[in-house]
């Protein structure tokens, strides 16, 4: 009997087998909205949060905040009285097209819901709700699994990017921020079995709700007995633990596709939300071999068990008309399985199979390391760029993905790992063929009504075009781009204005899109372009990281939307070391510019990560206003503070440090007063009174709850009144901003520090 077998390729040694009755098989070893973030638990499947629990926000609204519009419009002194009866304090009101709509801070320790149900219950109050929380930071989302990132140091290939570089650099993250895949999509990997009771896969495993547990019977009617988590091929039972021994080819496959996310233990599949069908199908003993039977009935098993996808990272250089039956089936022309097969690890053109079948997806192995750990231009791997082994290449590939330098799940025991760690690392054709399955089970989340056949060309067009241009025999359509998969050729269409401008609004904004110029694909799309509003005077930076090395993406910055005027603009040529482009210029409040992030080549194509940043400066000024000698007792004015900032800043505390011969004993109390009058000095009855504190025998106090908005048009000048006793002098007394750290902002700016610290101080004469 014919029989496939699956051989390993380590870092450090490269194990061949051959034998006569055996063929030769590789292995591994060797449109949703893209700014609403996902409220699923990545390790339960629950929420994350309730959103209705505290008052922090949670990162859902403003703590201790309300908006509200009033049905009826009330003058400023009503409003005052009006807002006094749920303890409120007015910070902001905005007139907006519906009326005036105002912000509302609320006493400290009260629940932002709590105080949005009572109002909402006052007839008085049109509508209420918290000061809720939208954002554009569209940063990847990173799990809490310890080996993403370790911090390594030294030649480690992982360095500049994560541990787990595949998933990152294929854009993974970036749609974890919306779904980490669901569980009614199932991927089959047929392989070698699986550790079922490792830590990072035990609860991605698929079981079958028709059978029941060992009880003898096949419960399904569907030829297998107590199949409930899958199905050992070669001994036709329902055991298929990974027993193939170093290198644990099952296990680690299944890893790639849907390791555990957010567990706290090991690392993050490609697709850690969906389930992995366990189908054993190689002979006992560390050389894999399995038989083409084996392979026909996990096929039919994977179809017939509703699998949306299967991982088949083995072959052969000898054709099966059994074996291309069976993908046929499975395939069943595009509206069955989502086949992938490991292309094969020969270095050579040579025909494969199954990766060979018109109905499999042929995957081949692409780095982005050589074999001494440096960055290079991101290309299929093989034996003349330094790896003792090669990906087989030829006219049947269709796609590319990662298949060196890989960490993932060890089938030694439950906590194993590939892990790095003096280079034991993961790869070949059969490492990228899973990670290419992870990427399908995204896209098929998105597209849950989408057939095989429709998965299959998203895949194979949404591809990095790595290569020649368009399809070449050394990497197929390209390598697997995860952002553009999902999201098609153009993430923010539906955010474009008429003239095809996504609106930044700033004083900082993150963007990940893709450019895909490759005339003649579904996905072209050479160019993005971004509608920017300034909002404060100083420099703006924008920096593009360019996720596929050896790709070349420019920027250009316009002050008119024909992209005529060009303001400036960033070209360097790039390269695995030079893969940024960036802009600084100074800009104005109120201007509008335009930015370009475009192809400086016909075929180059990658995801990248667009920042920008209006640096927003906020300015406090302390002007010692105290008189040279001050009468006995009485008001004293100490301190001016005078804020400005070039964006919008609420002041939220102040801390101020008392001192001088006798301060616990001569300051009383501190006042803190808006200069309403705009002269600098303090009205007794004119200026507005903001916050009072009793300071008998404190040496430093502090200010909270302020709400003090300071805008480009809006600065303020605080005054800072101590009350004083009578003493006999003279003494000398005062008060003193120490640090920028004193002063606390909401939106937590760091005040320029030279303006520190503040003093002032007078000599009380008399007594």
């Amino acid at each position: 009997m014919t029989s496939i077998i699956l051989f390993g390729l380590r870092r450090r040694s490269v194990i061949l087998a051959a034998f006569l009755i055996l063929l030769f098989l590789v292995s591994c070893s060797g449109g949703n909205s893209p700014v609403t973030p996902d409220t699923a638990d990545r390790s339960t499947g629950g929420p994350i949060f309730d959103p209705m629990e505290g008052d922090s926000g949670d990162g859902l609204y403003a703590p201790g905040e309300v908006l509200l519009t009033l049905n009826e419009p009330l003058s400023n002194p009503d409003l005052i009285i009006w807002a006094a009866e749920f303890d409120l304090r007015v910070i902001d009101i905005s007139d907006v097209s519906w009326g005036p709509m105002y912000r509302l801070k609320i006493p400290q320790g009260q629940i932002v819901t709590d105080i949005v149900d009572k109002l909402n219950n006052d007839s008085r109050v049109r509508w209420a709700e918290p000061n809720y929380i939208l954002t554009f930071e569209d940063a990847p989302y990173v799990p809490n699994d310890p080996m993403w990132e370790r911090g390594d140091a030294g030649n480690d290939p992982r360095d500049n990017v994560f541990d787990q570089w595949g998933p990152a650099k294929s854009g993974a993250p970036i749609v974890w921020n919306e779904s980490i895949g669901t569980e009614d999509i199932v991927v089959a990997v047929i392989d070698t079995g699986i550790l079922y009771d490792h830590e990072d896969l035990f609860y991605r495993l698929w079981y079958n709700n028709d059978e029941i547990s060992n009880n003898g019977i096949d419960d399904d009617a569907n030829g297998y007995v107590d199949d409930w988590f899958g199905w050992d091929f070669h001994y036709s039972d329902n055991g298929p633990h990974d027993t193939g021994g170093y290198p644990y080819h099952g296990t680690a496959c299944a890893g790639i596709v849907a390791a555990q996310i957010d567990n706290n233990r090991g690392l993050t599949g490609i697709a850690p939300g969906v389930k992995v069908m366990v189908l054993r199908v190689n002979l006992n003993g560390w050389n894999f071999n399995a038989y083409v039977s084996s392979v026909v009935n996990a096929l039919h098993y994977a179809k017939d068990n509703d699998a949306d996808i299967a991982s088949m990272s083995f072959g052969s250089t000898t054709y099966s008309i059994a074996m291309d039956e069976a993908c046929s089936y499975a395939y069943d022309d595009g509206n069955g399985v989502v086949l992938l097969g490991s292309a094969g690890n020969s270095g050579t053109n040579d025909a494969h199979w199954p990766s060979g079948h018109d109905s499999v997806m042929a995957v081949a192995a692409c780095c982005a390391f050589n074999d001494a750990n440096q960055r290079i231009v991101e290309q299929r791997i093989s034996a003349a760029s330094g790896f003792p082994w090669g990906s087989t290449w030829g006219t049947q590939l269709e796609i590319s993905a990662y298949g060196d330098k890989y960490t993932t799940t060890y089938g030694e025991h439950y906590s194993a790992y590939w892990d790095g760690n003096d280079d034991f690392f993961f790869g070949g054709t059969s490492c990228a063929c899973p990670m290419a399955a992870g990427v399908v089970a995204l896209v098929k989340t998105f597209n849950p009504g989408e057939n095989a056949a429709w998965l299959r060309d998203r895949l194979r067009y949404t591809c990095d075009d790595i290569h020649s241009l368009g399809w070449d025999d050394q990497s197929g359509e390209g390598r697997v781009n995860a952002v553009r998969a999902v999201y098609g050729s153009d993430r923010y269409s539906l955010l474009e204005d008429p003239m095809g401008f996504v609106p930044v609004n700033l004083p900082s904004a993150r963007f990940h899109d893709t450019i895909h110029d490759v005339p003649g694909n579904p996905y072209h799309d050479p160019e993005d372009l971004y509608k920017i509003e300034v909002v404060g005077d100083g420099p703006l930076t924008i920096s593009c990281y360019i996720y596929t090395w050896g790709e070349d993406l420019d920027l250009a910055l316009y002050s008119d939307p024909a992209m005529t005027n060009l303001l400036a603009d960033s070209t360097i040529a790039n390269d695995p070391w030079n893969n940024v482009e960036s802009i600084d210029i100074d800009v104005i409040a109120g201007q509008t510019l335009y930015l370009s992030v475009h192809s400086n080549n016909v075929g180059d194509s990658s995801l990248y990560d667009l920042t920008l940043e209006n640096e927003s400066v906020f300015d406090v000024i302390g002007v010692d206003i105290a008189p040279a000698a001050s009468p006995a007792g009485g008001e004293v004015a100490l301190l001016r503070l005078d804020c400005s900032s070039n964006g919008l800043t609420t002041i939220d505390g102040i801390n101020f440090q008392l001192y001088g011969t006798q301060p616990l004993a001569t300051i009383a109390q501190i006042d803190l007063y808006e200069d309403t009058t705009g002269n600098g000095f303090y009205d007794s009855g004119l200026d507005e009174l903001i916050s009072s504190v009793d300071v008998t025998g404190l040496n430093r106090v502090r200010f909270t709850d302020l709400g003090i908005g300071v805008s480009s048009g809006n600065s303020r000048s605080l005054l800072v009144v101590a009350f004083v006793f009578p003493l006999g002098g003279p003494n000398t007394l005062g008060v003193t901003v120490q640090t920028y750290k004193d002063i606390a902002t909401v939106e937590s700016y760091e005040v320029a520090y030279h303006r520190f610290p503040m003093v002032s101080s007078l000599t009380q004469v008399g007594g």
